[in-house]
């Protein structure tokens, strides 16, 4: 089965994707989960980030449920409020948020980095994990 990236331009809207050609000809169009944010970094008193789940393309009629967490050089509740869970894009949709509580802390210590990883062994067909790992870093402010 051969893969390719394609950006297509269809009646003024773009999709960026990933078509997949079986050896019988058939194109599926595969969607990719990924996760963002608008900032690579923050204070530590900024509160929260909302890091943003989404898809290249909405659902068609099933919600789709990712699992995340968060890992690095950071200590949880110190640091940041635990950060693992479930989150679903709803049916028809194309992406959901998780919100992320900072916390500002009175401690003086190095700026502290992290990874928010996106992992899911049940995708439904023509989905596939795409940029699932978003790093970001907290900056200390005593």
């Amino acid at each position: 089965m051969k893969k390719r990236l394609v950006v297509l331009l269809i009646c003024g809207v773009t999709f960026c994707g990933i078509i997949s050609c079986a050896e019988d000809n058939e194109v599926k169009i595969i969607n990719r989960v990924s996760v963002s944010a608008d900032v690579e970094s923050v204070n530590e008193d900024v509160g929260t980030v909302m890091l943003r789940v989404f898809l290249d393309t909405p659902t068609t009629g099933e919600n789709i449920n990712v699992i995340y967490a968060a890992s690095g050089n950071v200590t949880v509740i110190s640091d940041y409020e635990k950060l693992i869970g479930l989150i679903t894009i709803p049916a028809d949709e194309s992406e959901a948020f998780i919100e992320l509580k900072i916390v500002d802390d009175n401690e003086s210590e190095i700026d502290e980095s992290f990874a928010i990883s996106l992992a899911s062994t049940n995708l439904p067909e023509g989905y596939v994990l795409g940029e699932s790992i978003y790093i970001f870093t907290i900056v200390d402010n005593d």
